[in-house]
């Protein structure tokens, strides 16, 4: 499922890409928790698209979780952004723990960043 919504995503970044002359797209990787300097990193990122002008920023993410606040921050940045971000978690294996929140107690589901629900208990998750 997961590899279906990537090539999905890059389908249609793809032919985003191709209708507009010379676009580029930015690209950076974040890989481990999320904390102060990973908001500032991707602060820094959205504003350089916006100066260079990118078609959109795409971030490939693995994180095992992080800060609430510094996530909260990232957050803010995307809505407050004039250049369009795309997050996806890549590479084959990796973890969004910082996308992911309970619902309530009658739902035996997770529901991802992504907005796709997810079975209970998937990956050893026992919550």
């Amino acid at each position: 499922m997961r590899k279906r919504a990537t090539l999905f995503i890059a389908g249609l970044l793809l032919a985003a890409l191709a209708q507009a002359n010379a676009a580029s797209v930015g690209l950076i990787r974040i890989n481990g928790p999320i904390g102060p300097a990973t908001a500032s990193y991707i602060a820094r990122a959205i504003e350089l698209a916006g100066n260079r002008k990118d078609a959109c920023l795409v971030i490939e993410l693995d994180t095992p979780g992080g800060l609430l606040d510094s996530t909260k921050d990232i957050v803010q940045k995307f809505y407050a952004s004039a250049v369009p971000v795309v997050v996806y978690v890549a590479p084959q294996g990796a973890n969004a723990g910082s996308g992911r929140r309970r619902h309530g107690a009658e739902h035996q589901h997770w529901r991802g960043a992504s907005g796709f629900d997810q079975p209970h208990g998937r990956r050893g998750e026992d919550r």
